[in-house]
């Protein structure tokens, strides 16, 4: 592994570069977040715990289940202390049997991922309904403008859900933190659009 390793002094500086590029990023309308992965710098969960203490709310946390496994961190642990700062989040699972018999002293993280190491949900070692209900922020499908602000928010249900009132009200409170304009809520078959402007929400038949 000839990956970057900061020093917790080296944090502290790298942490002043990295918030003021973040902020000066989202004067110019530009929402970022700092992905950790494998191979970097910020790598392993002290590497996040560094960073997250060594800059301010203005850098948000692209977390990544996949890589804090195959890192050996707590994946709850940091979403647990983190939460309130991961703005995006990648939904890739593992299989814990590759990265085990990996042979570090030999192998590569890109021999790993040729191996089969990354999957999706669903297909590979993690329980991603614990991680999922320990998101405190969870969206399906957030669409942006140029500018980084909230254009579209949708949530998408289960075929055999029905599109009612308390359909509504859910997304309504996960808009609270995006505060979207137009809303949308699909089963796959049938679908629902919204405006939401003004504190008044009103059906609409297209957005």
């Amino acid at each position: 592994n000839s990956r970057r390793i900061l020093s917790e002094e080296k944090f502290k500086i790298y942490g002043v570069k990295v918030t003021n590029f973040f902020e000066w990023c989202k004067s110019e309308g530009i929402s970022l977040s700092f992905h950790h992965h494998m191979g970097t710098a910020v790598e392993t969960e002290k590497d996040i715990d560094y960073l997250m203490h060594n800059t301010d709310e203005t850098v948000g946390l692209l977390f990544d289940p996949g890589h804090m496994a195959f890192a050996g961190g707590n994946i709850l642990d940091v979403i647990k202390k983190y939460g309130k700062r991961i703005n995006h989040f990648h939904a890739k699972d593992v299989r814990s049997d590759i990265i085990h018999n990996l042979n570090r002293g030999k192998e590569s993280f890109l021999d790993a991922v040729l191996k089969g190491a990354f999957t999706v949900p669903g297909d590979g070692s993690l329980n991603y309904i614990d991680i999922i209900n320990n998101l405190k922020k969870r969206f399906d499908i957030v669409v942006y403008s140029k500018a980084g602000h909230c254009s579209i928010l949708v949530e998408c249900k289960s075929f055999n859900i029905k599109l009612n009132e308390k359909a509504i009200d859910q997304i309504l409170i996960y808009n609270k933190s995006l505060k979207s304009s137009y809303l949308m809520i699909t089963n796959g078959i049938n679908h629902l659009f919204l405006k939401n402007l003004n504190r008044k929400v009103d059906v609409i038949n297209y957005l």
